[in-house]
């Protein structure tokens, strides 16, 4: 029997792969990390080869930006999760971009294929690390905006509208939530 190791000791490897420019970085990542990442950007992007490109894009950019990762500012999955969730909405904000220029929307398909793919992807990798329980734990107020910044990948601004509240007041309980979700982590 196999055993695998421990978490820490993956996400020690991958770091020090990264600032060794070890292409065995991207290798781990994909191994260990692929399903929950993709699943968060499949549920703001939606569509399936436009997630596939994203994760792309990501790898690259975990690659290109490998040595930036500062274990003191916070675990190598968040930064890994903040660099797919910002690809993604980047991609969402190219297309909406060129969907109003030329005025035409992107087609989706219905196809039996893209609907298995999306029951298989949109929510079980999230809930499988346990983040998405957690922010079910949270107070209206700071899960609503959680779910809308970082599962539905909304601006704050689009947030603000969205709940008709100050922008302010959505930077002060996404910092509050983002906060008490870290002291869980924690504990």
């Amino acid at each position: 029997m196999i055993s695998t190791p421990p978490q820490d000791t993956i996400e020690e490897k991958i770091v020090q792969f990264l600032r060794e420019r070890n292409p065995q970085a991207i290798r781990l990542i994909d191994q260990h990390y692929q399903l929950a990442l993709f699943g968060v950007i499949f549920k703001i992007v939606g569509i399936q080869e436009m997630a596939e490109d994203v994760w792309q894009e990501s790898l690259i950019k975990f690659w290109r930006f490998g040595n930036q990762y500062d274990p003191e500012k916070g675990r190598l999955f968040t930064w890994l999760l903040n660099i797919c969730r910002r690809t993604s909405i980047d991609k969402i904000r190219s297309r909406d971009f060129r969907e109003q220029k030329s005025g035409r929307q992107l087609e989706e398909t219905n196809t039996k294929e893209s609907t298995i793919s999306k029951s298989l992807i949109e929510e079980p990798y999230v809930e499988g690390i346990g983040i998405k329980e957690m922010v079910d734990k949270l107070e209206p107020k700071y899960k609503d905006l959680i779910d809308l910044l970082y599962f539905r990948g909304h601006t704050q601004q689009e947030a603000a509208k969205e709940l008709q509240i100050p922008l302010g007041t959505v930077k002060t309980r996404i910092r509050q939530g983002i906060n008490l979700l870290r002291q869980w982590l924690r504990s």
